[in-house]
């Protein structure tokens, strides 16, 4: 039964690292898959949260860093070092390998973290756009990371899984800390009046 699911994970992950290979996506994927082209992107919306009027706003902004910051160290400091799986360009013949990547492969950090932040983006502010937007960004972001050939499906997979959960479990922290339900009743209240 192991046997078969490592056979399925070596499967998918060369239809994707191979198979559906194209120029396009060879200059994509490596961009996207690097979070450092993003960094302005994401202060700008951070600091447009956390300077907003709206107190719900500023709870999310800082429950998102709170977020990344424990999603990243479970996931690279200690999932990883637990589990040691090489990377696939390191095990695998045939690797279309378009960035490098040291340390260990499962889970993969890029996916738990953005299913965090896509997941508390849904969960605070509710609005479908938003959702859409950050879980197609997560997906694409995690798809990256098999496309350039340095992790597995499974990796990624289960770092959307547990960064699905983290999300949620954050959020359920902070609502009951800061009674969200009552501050949302408060807030559309008061644009009423």
């Amino acid at each position: 039964m192991i046997s078969f699911f490592k056979n399925l994970d070596i499967s998918i992950f060369y239809f994707i690292n191979n198979t559906t290979k194209n120029q396009i996506f060879d200059i994509l994927m490596p961009f996207i898959t690097n979070p450092k082209n993003f960094y302005l992107i994401f202060l700008i919306l951070w600091l447009l949260m956390v300077f907003s009027s709206n107190l719900r706003y500023k709870i999310a902004g800082w429950s998102i860093v709170i977020g990344v910051s424990f999603s990243d160290i479970l996931s690279s400091k200690i999932l990883k070092h637990i589990f040691l799986r090489e990377r696939p360009f390191k095990v695998l013949e045939n690797v279309n390998q378009l960035v490098y990547s040291a340390g260990p492969s499962f889970p993969s950090s890029h996916a738990v973290n953005s299913f965090t932040v896509a997941t508390l983006i849904t969960l605070f502010f509710k609005n479908k756009f938003y959702s859409v937007i950050a879980y197609f960004f997560a997906f694409v972001s995690a798809y990256s990371r098999v496309y350039v050939g340095v992790h597995y499906p499974s990796d990624v997979l289960f770092g959307a899984i547990l960064g699905v959960f983290l999300g949620w479990l954050i959020y359920k922290i902070v609502e009951k800390v800061f009674k969200l339900k009552m501050l949302s009743t408060n807030q559309s209240n008061h644009n009423s009046v």
